[in-house]
């Protein structure tokens, strides 16, 4: 689907199995990439393997395929006067820096041509 206005936009992954069937259900349909909903428990990257994360990262290139991360909401600001809670929201955001980073592809794609 080449130069159709959902090349320009990202399929929003809420009610998925998984992260990598977003992925496909975006690739069958003509989507940019997806935005995963990482509130919902079941596609949190929390459980994922490092097989699985390297699935979804490879998934993504091979297909050309954007993957952006919907951001946690005011219930995790780091806006916290008790420094047990601001530490635990703050590993939280670390761990999701550090699986935004092994999925990040800054290369050409498929789709580039």
């Amino acid at each position: 689907m080449k130069n159709s206005i959902l090349d320009k936009i990202s399929y929003h992954a809420v009610y998925d199995k998984s992260i990598v069937e977003a992925l496909e259900y975006a690739d069958v349909n003509g989507f940019s990439g997806i935005q995963i909903a990482i509130e919902a428990p079941h596609l949190s990257f929390e459980k994922l393997s490092e097989e699985e994360i390297e699935e979804i990262r490879k998934i993504a290139i091979d297909n050309g395929l954007n993957i952006s991360i919907h951001c946690p909401d005011e219930g995790l600001s780091l806006f916290e006067h008790s420094s047990f809670l601001w530490e635990g929201k703050y590993k939280y955001f670390e761990a999701l820096f550090n699986f935004s980073e092994k999925i990040l592809y800054r290369g050409k794609t498929k789709r580039d041509g």
